[in-house]
């Protein structure tokens, strides 16, 4: 049914008003991007030291004492997804993933911590609750979310801990990734089983509160890394798709306005032959 001026008129102006927000939002998630991205080299960087460091100690020590099974048969899964929605296909790739990880498990066994509300509902109907969402943080990285992780996983037992985030690589590949937290140093404790310690550190004694010190400061660094791998990618993806769409509005706007001038000139032409109908008409009679 063809369109009237009046509707396509009103179609340009609501277009144009959704162009305007989404510019807006674009500009929003360009900025928070920013913000996260300053952050995210020092973040990689600090997380290398503390690897490398606590690596040397693995290499000295009874890596056993790492090792502590207190809940062997429970999984927890550390989840940071969106907090809001229009960044593409950013929570469809985590969910992807996180199906593909508990195809084999039982759901039941699972404790899950989900940063961000946009999954919740869809993990719901896989069989998944939250032991813990995290929600409100506005985009924005949070310590204090990453402090009450720490707080509640360090006493699970490390082998069983895994992470699901969007890592970046650049504003054009970010890849969705599940991994175990200490998968760098579980490694290692497999290959080892060093029973005395080394004169490396024969006189330095470290007990158990010492260690677990040491192992809290890696969780804090690792959740800190991928806290702020998943905010950049988070805001990559909706600058992306909110350009998309400002390119979309603009080819529909193009299409809509050459459809607008086309009706004009139809109608004044119209109303022209007419004119020149009526003067004919009256001329000969």
């Amino acid at each position: 049914m063809p369109q009237t001026i009046k509707q396509i008129k009103s179609r340009i102006t609501s277009i144009k008003n959704t162009k305007k927000l989404t510019n807006a939002m674009e500009l929003i998630s360009k900025t928070k991007y920013q913000l996260s991205f300053k952050k995210l080299p020092y973040s990689r960087e600090y997380l290398l030291n503390i690897e490398n460091f606590l690596s040397r100690l693995f290499e000295e020590l009874n890596l056993q004492k790492f090792i502590k099974d207190f809940d062997s048969e429970k999984i927890i899964l550390i989840v940071f997804s969106s907090d809001n929605g229009f960044c593409s296909k950013y929570n469809t790739e985590i969910l992807k993933n996180i199906k593909d990880f508990i195809k084999d498990k039982k759901t039941e066994n699972i404790d899950l911590y989900l940063i961000g509300k946009k999954l919740q509902n869809s993990l719901f109907n896989v069989g998944l609750s939250c032991k813990k969402l995290y929600i409100g943080y506005l985009g924005k990285f949070s310590k204090d979310i990453i402090s009450d992780l720490v707080n509640n996983i360090k006493n699970y037992s490390k082998k069983n801990i895994y992470i699901v985030y969007t890592k970046f690589y650049s504003s054009v590949k970010q890849e969705t990734t599940v991994e175990n937290l200490f998968s760098s140093f579980l490694k290692k404790i497999e290959q080892k089983n060093i029973s005395d310690e080394s004169e490396y550190i024969k006189e330095l004694k470290i007990d158990n509160c010492f260690f677990d010190k040491i192992v809290n400061l890696f969780l804090f660094a690792k959740l800190q890394n991928v806290f702020l791998e998943s905010l950049v990618s988070e805001h990559t993806n909706r600058m992306l798709s909110m350009r998309t769409a400002n390119d979309n509005a603009k080819h529909i706007l193009e299409k809509l306005v050459l459809s607008l001038n086309k009706m004009r000139q139809a109608l004044i032409t119209g109303e022209l032959i007419e004119i020149i109908s009526s003067s004919d008409a009256v001329k000969n009679s």
